[in-house]
């Protein structure tokens, strides 16, 4: 338990205490407040906010452990999800809202330096004891053992949502509860949506059920982007304010200001309504189609070019996955080439493969664009795009290059898709890679992901080259330093050849969170075939991850590993959950 949880029982009393000193200051002193009184109830409120946040975070992380748990059918899931209901709970207390609101009462009358220090830790401690993502998350996971029970709590949270202060975050756990909720009740989540009082919150509140509902093959797909569609439509009618603005800020600077800030509603309302109407292509094209005319209007209608352009820029890009030619043909309307160019590259490429006549445009938009290096970097896409339909533009695009690090990864990509030709195919393009005699760091890896991405193309038809291939990568990406490459090349390895985890996998070295994450790669690919070395394999990615300092990072590594672990061996994936577990327990113990 958190050692200082006191703080919470004690507040009320202390902030009596703080109230009548703050009164006996102010007939002495006007408004200035007692420095004395002023840090005592800044070190007594910074004192609850850590335990509130810690209590919050304990609670977050158990029922992500809980749900975990409950997935993989290891016993103990009901207990930990209770525990995790409980402490959020608590941390919802009356009391913790109540001193909140006496702080604010008492400080009501400080001046602004002293309302510098308190103001903050009052925001912290309100919306620890207000909100309600915490309780959602947590009922995310009971669903999967109690689905009524679940529903009860969501709807309870939704209910508790609508009366928190902030209106940003009331909307913003609205759109989580409802979320949660349509999975277990699709009519009560799509009910709670309808609160949400900003509409830009409620058409990403409607879009998440409808992904949803969708992946889970229910009709009531439809209805909720038709719902998002009509909430981005909403936006239109939301008047633009700014906080830059005040009562001294001269008329032709507030009008620009609001001006600015309508052009992003409208930016925000075409985009949203773009991909509502992408969403609906498959169940309703007609209205699909509707939409996505009604999203090109609305984008094109925005007043300042550069917002203009990226709005039109994101409805093209939604219309290429209905219709590429429309996305072009509406893409070429686009004015600044950057915008202009993303668009008619996701055009391009919709339908997968695509060739240099198919890319003219976008080639051509690529070299138009001003900025040196974002060129630069829009022609490597293009070349990438190229690579394995048209190598010989994609090489001319590299040798036109002027950055070396960029033109190093297109020949890096050439040299691996030329592999399926042979080893001189791929050495001709490989030998391109400009490593200068002091190599740098960037050449060289560029070198390691060739080798890399060419062993994986020789997996299958020749494993024995891929292994050579493999570890040419392996020193590559040890001379450029990079211990992902690393790791990576070493997962690929002991998949061909577990010998290689002894001779070269546990040798290397990295940060405790990545050898963690590589090294349950390797001990599930080990599990899976039976090899005796599994079991050291999942201890040494336990004790990587128990190694990391952040309780909370450390509980969700755990988690993972033991979820990983779960499909192979139960009894272990339990001692590995229950580590996480004591780590949960410890939140807030030294980092409070």
């Amino acid at each position: 338990m958190l050692k200082r949880i006191f703080a919470i029982t004690c507040a009320v009393t202390l902030l009596a205490f703080l109230s009548s000193c703050s009164e006996y200051n102010g007939q002495k002193e006007g408004n200035s407040a007692d420095p004395k009184v002023v840090a005592a109830a800044v070190s007594q409120a910074s004192k609850t906010a850590d335990t509130l946040d810690n209590m919050n975070l304990k609670a977050f992380e158990l029922g992500k452990l809980g749900m975990a748990m409950a997935e993989q059918g290891v016993s103990g899931a009901s207990d930990t999800l209770d525990s995790a209901l409980k402490l959020a709970t608590q941390v919802r207390a009356q009391s913790n809202q109540t001193y909140a609101a006496g702080l604010r009462r008492m400080s009501s009358e400080w001046g602004p330096k002293d309302h510098e220090a308190i103001d903050p830790l009052i925001e912290r401690i309100t919306n620890d004891s207000t909100r309600v993502w915490v309780i959602r998350s947590i009922a995310e996971g009971i669903a999967k053992l109690d689905k009524a029970k679940a529903i009860g709590i969501l709807n309870q949270a939704a209910q508790d949502a609508e009366s928190i202060p902030d209106p940003k975050y009331r909307d913003l756990d609205l759109r989580g509860v409802s979320a949660a909720l349509a999975e277990l009740d699709f009519k009560a989540g799509m009910d709670a949506a309808a609160k949400i009082s900003d509409p830009r919150i409620r058409a990403w509140a409607y879009m998440e059920m409808g992904k949803t509902a969708k992946a889970n093959g229910s009709g009531d797909a439809a209805s909720a982007f038709a719902a998002a569609g009509d909430a981005a439509e909403a936006v239109l009618n939301m008047e633009p304010t700014s906080d830059l603005i005040t009562d001294s800020t001269p008329p032709e600077v507030k009008a620009a200001v609001l001006a600015k800030e309508k052009g992003d509603l409208m930016a925000y309302s075409a985009r949203a309504l773009a991909n509502a109407a992408l969403a609906l292509k498959d169940s309703d094209a007609a209205k699909s189609r509707t939409m996505f005319s009604r999203a090109e209007e609305i984008a094109s209608s925005i007043k300042q070019p550069y917002a203009r352009s990226y709005a039109m820029s994101d409805v093209a890009m939604a219309l290429s996955g209905a219709n590429p030619d429309d996305a072009d043909a509406y893409a070429s309307k686009i004015e600044h080439n950057d915008a202009k160019f993303a668009a008619m590259m996701k055009a391009a490429t919709a339908g997968g493969s695509c060739n240099a006549a198919d890319m003219s445009g976008v080639i051509e938009t690529a070299q138009a664009i001003s900025d040196p290096y974002d060129r630069a970097k829009a022609l490597e896409l293009t070349a990438d795009s190229l690579v394995g339909s048209d190598p010989n533009k994609a090489g001319k695009l590299a040798g036109d290059e002027e950055y070396p690090a960029i033109k190093d990864a297109i020949y890096a990509s050439l040299a691996a898709a030329a592999s399926k030709d042979g080893d001189k195919a791929f050495k001709k393009e490989f030998d391109k890679i400009d490593v200068p005699r002091f190599a740098n760091d960037e050449a060289v890896y560029e070198q390691a992901r060739a080798y890399y991405a060419a062993a994986k193309l020789k997996e299958q038809t020749d494993p024995a080259a891929a292994i050579k291939l493999y570890k040419r990568a392996a020193s590559a990406a040890a001379a450029a330093k990079s211990d992902a490459l690393q790791w990576k090349t070493a997962v690929a390895l002991c998949r061909l050849d577990p010998n290689q985890f002894v001779s070269y996998a546990a040798g290397l070295e990295g940060d405790d969170d990545m050898k963690a994450g590589y090294l349950s790669e390797i001990a599930a690919d080990f599990s899976a075939k039976g090899d005796y070395r599994s079991p050291m394999v999942w201890d040494m990615a336990v004790k990587s991850a128990s190694s990391v300092s952040d309780n909370a990072a450390s509980a969700d590594l755990l988690a993972k590993i033991a979820s990983a672990c779960a499909k192979y061996d139960k009894t272990r994936a339990a001692d590995i959950f229950s580590k996480a577990l004591q780590k949960a327990g410890k939140i807030g113990a030294t980092e409070s």
